[in-house]
């Protein structure tokens, strides 16, 4: 049988499954040569078949061109929003030193999915280093999302980076919104001067790192995420520890 066993009659002591027989186009020209059609037609099914060629070639050409106009618009929408890694390893030029064993660590670091804690002084391109990372890291087709701590009072950062629920705890509707940890998923978010990050944010943000996972603002629903932490700090972080101004399990968990 090929297969089925249904078609079996009863009383067979073995049965041998041979399998379904290929038909391919080996069989089609052993079936036109036996009934000799082959010499009479073979100009006509060349040409069919060339004709037939070209014509899924184009259309292979054609999806590949509005494959590629679609990339491009969406590169530029998230260029437009600020969610697009402008800056690669090749435009970091400095020589010195200290700033190739920065370039070659970071160049390492980027083929994982660490979180990155980078720290420096205002001035030395720390933002350009997290953009490098994202786009020599498996999610460099993904957005990059940047905000600044030292920008936003608390309540709009919360709101900023965990969204809006679309309903108050009264039960009157409101407007969702989406937060920058959504709007990135798949990407990298870029925490810019997390040294001004407040003890209470900063506990939201060690639970996002350790689980995975965010709640709207004015929300109860646990939403999962798929997102890399870079963050960025001119700030000496060990000394806001050992002042009770930054969280020590964060900081560890940010320099992993």
């Amino acid at each position: 049988t090929t297969g089925d066993l249904s078609f079996v009659p009863p009383g067979i002591d073995k049965v041998y499954i041979m399998g379904v027989p290929l038909f391919d186009f080996g069989t089609v020209i052993r079936i036109m040569t036996h009934f000799h059609v082959l010499e009479q037609n073979i100009q006509h099914y060349a040409q069919l078949c060339q004709k037939k060629l070209f014509s899924f070639a184009r259309r292979l050409a054609d999806m590949a061109e509005a494959r590629g106009e679609m990339t491009e618009t969406v590169r530029t929408a998230l260029l437009g929003k600020g969610y697009y890694a402008k800056y690669h390893f090749d435009d970091i030029i400095g020589r010195h030193p200290s700033m190739i064993r920065i370039k070659n660590s970071a160049e390492k670091i980027a083929k994982t999915d660490l979180t990155v804690l980078i720290e420096g002084e205002n001035g030395t391109g720390k933002k350009l280093l997290a953009s490098a990372i994202h786009n020599a890291s498996g999610r460099k087709s993904q957005p990059f999302v940047t905000i600044s701590f030292s920008a936003f009072p608390d309540d709009i950062i919360e709101s900023e980076l965990f969204g809006c629920a679309g309903e108050t705890s009264d039960g009157n509707r409101k407007e969702s919104r989406t937060g920058l940890f959504q709007q990135a998923e798949g990407g990298t978010v870029f925490l810019d001067e997390i040294g001004d990050m407040s003890l209470k944010m900063q506990a939201k943000l060690l639970h996002v790192l350790q689980e995975k996972e965010i709640i709207k603002v004015g929300g109860s629903r646990i939403i999962p995420v798929d997102i890399r932490i870079i963050a960025a700090t001119s700030r000496d972080l060990q000394q806001m520890i050992r002042d009770n101004l930054f969280r020590k399990d964060l900081y560890y968990c940010l320099k992993e």
